[in-house]
């Protein structure tokens, strides 16, 4: 029973850390790391047979899916929703750099040809 509490104490507080730092600053990394150890938790509860609910009549079983659901959830929206936007972003702008480099060598191949006419 201790590491359910443990992890839903831990992805509480990382979801409120998360809405704090949100709306105060843009880091979110940290909170990440805990909901990797939320993960870690409701692995060790589910190998350790470790079910909080069972006193109000919710399956084991049903608990744990829920706990991994809303785990991969928070990773989804915590994580790996904003990595994919960054990725999209750096993508963009390396590929207007391409599109620079590729009017850089068009110019330095007029001013070559120019200084070769010269001669």
């Amino acid at each position: 029973m201790i590491y359910m509490i443990l992890f839903w104490i831990v992805l509480i507080g990382a979801l409120l850390f998360y809405f704090v730092s949100k709306k105060y600053s843009h880091k979110e990394s940290v909170t990440f790391t805990f909901i990797l150890l939320a993960w870690a938790l409701i692995i060790v509860a589910i190998v350790q047979k470790d079910p909080l609910f069972t006193s109000f009549g919710v399956p084991p079983e049903f608990e744990w899916v829920v706990g991994l659901f809303i785990a991969a959830l928070s990773s989804w929206q915590l994580y790996f929703d904003p990595l994919k936007k960054r990725v999209l972003h750096t993508e963009t702008e390396v590929s207007a750099i391409k599109t620079d480099v590729t009017a850089i060598k068009a110019d330095t191949t007029l001013i070559k040809e120019k200084l070769l006419q010269k001669k």
